[in-house]
């Protein structure tokens, strides 16, 4: 695809089929987010990817702990809240995406079950961890999140569907159990990946984006 293509084709996917993504193909993927600059070369991110067996018992470990409110300790402190504009957007994500998965306003069960399925990664069947040093300037992470973008712009060219999902870092101490991480990366984010099932209705879902003029600037 051209880059364009590409920038269209990505979206937020929400129901996979259940092949895992091969290792290759992942190595393939991961490499292209090497691309991305940071700064003065330092290339802090590392990438934890996992399929199968123990993909799935990480997902199990993840929702466990969000039903039964377990509390969350992320290693990067999250949103609480918004305000404006940014909360108008979030506010409007929530009510469109809501629409098209049948869930009422007043429906709190199905809202439950949409929140906890976050950390089941909406069923995908890999997931891929990117980390940081410790100890760092936070501006590490924004270096980590160029190689985010990059990661799920590269899987969307080979017909991958990706989802950056917050949930999977909440709770990093399950993340570590099974994956290994050091005590010494922060865990960032974790992204869903697989194959999109064409069959699912969420899957035609897209968020939309903010008219250009509000927000570019250009000065002469």
């Amino acid at each position: 695809m051209e880059f364009k293509e590409v920038l269209e084709a990505r979206y937020s996917c929400r129901a996979f089929l259940p092949e895992a993504v091969s290792d290759e193909v992942i190595r393939e993927l991961v490499a292209a987010s090497q691309r991305i600059p940071t700064w003065g070369n330092t290339q802090p991110g590392k990438v934890y990817a996992v399929s199968g067996a123990k993909a799935h018992a990480l997902r199990i470990d993840l929702t466990a702990a969000a039903t039964a409110g377990q509390d969350e300790n992320p290693d990067i402190p999250m949103p609480q809240g918004f305000e404006g504009r940014l909360m108008d957007r979030y506010r409007a994500l929530g009510k469109s995406l809501f629409k098209v998965l049948g869930i009422g306003r007043d429906d709190r069960e199905k809202r439950r079950e949409h929140y906890t399925n976050n950390f089941n990664a909406f069923g995908a069947p890999t997931l891929v961890y990117f980390t940081v040093p410790d100890r760092q300037s936070p501006y590490v992470i924004m270096d980590v999140g160029a190689m985010v973008s990059t990661f799920c712009l590269a899987a969307a060219d080979q017909g991958l569907g990706t989802c950056v999902i917050a949930a999977l870092a909440r709770y990093p101490d399950a993340v570590r159990t099974r994956l290994a991480i050091p005590d010494d990366e922060k865990i960032v984010i974790g992204v869903a990946l697989g194959h999109p099932d064409p069959a699912a209705e969420v899957n035609r879902f897209r968020s939309a984006r903010e008219e250009l003029d509000e927000v570019l600037r250009v000065l002469s």
